[in-house]
């Protein structure tokens, strides 16, 4: 029992850290083009 939930801890952290990653490269992502149009415009 206390295994399960272990593993399903795991699982739990390493998708928040996959998701905050994601959403860190897309905001960066977001900034980056933001900056690239407003220096073709």
């Amino acid at each position: 029992m206390a295994r399960k939930q272990k593993s399903l801890l795991y699982t739990f952290f390493s998708l928040g850290t996959a998701c905050t990653m994601i959403y860190l490269l897309g905001i960066h992502a977001f900034r980056k083009s933001l900056l690239y149009f407003r220096t073709i415009y």
